[in-house]
């Protein structure tokens, strides 16, 4: 629910969930005496192993995963609150009730944490020489890239494309990240959610209760298990349906192991929260990532020359949708933020809640205000 919920308010309900995953050829990593790297530094002790026999590894671009293992998101979370802070709100039309509509104002990719991450992505690239793009079917079909982290949805495209290699591979865990006190291994990773919306015409032609109990009936597991099963008899493993719904998904049939790989996996996600301006985003780092592989700059400068833009970028959307911006406490010396924070219970919509207190709420589940955003939307 966290890429479809703002400041307490859900706008959708989950449909599918998309993630990445280790896909391994298991009979390469048996020849070659390798085990499937649970962690980073697992992985790159086998990187020369792959040089050195003239192997590839595939990788996604993706920064946030090693900011994600490390418990830190990509938004500032909101102000901490003090008087001057206080004040600063009231003065420009705000309650102090208001603090929590002040997370997300920044971007946090200045942090250590994340621009470790950042640089120890890039360095996948520029450093042990990962292929930018590639790929996937073909490559891991015949051999040359044996191992690569690439969207959980390529199950069904191997399934049919590559039948010559069915049993000799499997996917597991994206490598992760190992806490030094704790000796516990973080294997989050970013995922991706699409929803299901109530248009405004429900509102306007009083369908409001119909579209909602449609709503839930379809995000409901026998719906969704039903749907994804009539897709696999009718596609084959090309059809499965990546539905949102876990119990929807036990249902389909998987072998074992793979379906507790992916069950696992699914235990160590982290949604990145759609905020306003935050489109910008991929757009920047892409050009700071460019810079660096291409250019040969420095990955954390290259990445810190674009967050004044990207707060920029954030603040004109939040005063379109009349939300505070940073620039509202830039004279504040002191300015403290706290880690960002969902205020939404995950899973919440399964209720046909919002988060909201429940005499809030009519029969549809959406409170007032809700809806009235909703049609706007």
């Amino acid at each position: 629910m966290v890429p479809l919920t703002l400041y307490g308010e859900s706008y959708a309900l989950p449909e599918t969930q998309l993630f990445s995953m280790i896909f391994y050829r298991k009979d390469i990593f048996s020849e070659l005496d390798l085990t499937v790297p649970e962690t980073w530094d697992d992985l790159y002790d086998i990187i020369p192993i792959f040089e050195n026999n003239h192997l590839d590894m595939g990788f996604a671009h993706s920064y946030t995963m090693f900011m994600y293992q490390q418990e830190e998101r990509l938004y500032k979370g909101e102000l901490k609150l003090s008087d001057e802070v206080i004040k600063a709100l009231e003065d420009n039309g705000y309650k102090a009730d208001d603090i929590h509509l002040t997370s997300g104002m920044k971007i946090n990719l200045d942090s250590n944490v994340a621009l470790a991450g950042w640089k120890k992505m890039c360095e996948l690239f520029t450093m042990y020489g990962f292929p930018v793009t590639f790929n996937f079917a073909n490559r891991f079909k015949t051999g040359e890239m044996p191992l690569a982290m690439t969207s959980y949805s390529a199950y069904g495209q191997l399934t049919i494309f590559a039948p010559e290699i069915r049993g000799l591979w499997e996917f597991t865990l994206v490598p992760g990240t190992m806490d030094e006190e704790t000796g516990i291994v973080n294997h989050d990773i970013a995922s991706g959610v699409t929803g299901v919306m109530m248009m405004k015409g429900a509102v306007d032609h009083g369908n409001v209760e119909p579209a909602w109990t449609f709503m839930k009936w379809w995000t409901d597991t026998d719906a969704q298990a039903r749907y994804g099963n009539e897709l696999l008899a009718l596609l084959g493993a090309s059809g499965r349906h990546d539905t949102a719904n876990l119990d929807a998904l036990a249902r389909q049939p998987w072998p074992a192991s793979d379906y507790n790989s992916l069950r696992e996996q699914f235990q160590h996600l982290a949604a990145t929260p759609e905020l306003p301006g935050g489109y910008i985003i991929g757009r920047y780092t892409n050009f700071a990532f460019l810079a660096a592989y291409n250019d040969n700059e420095v990955p954390t400068e290259a990445l810190l020359k674009y967050i004044d833009a990207i707060n920029n970028e954030l603040s004109r959307k939040r005063e379109e949708f009349n939300l505070p911006t940073f620039q509202m406490f830039e004279h504040i010396e002191e300015l403290s933020f706290l880690p960002y924070e969902v205020k939404q219970d995950p899973q919440d919509y399964l209720k046909g809640g919002t988060g909201l207190p429940s005499e809030e709420k009519d029969d549809t589940g959406l409170s007032d205000e809700s809806k009235e955003t909703d049609t706007q939307e």
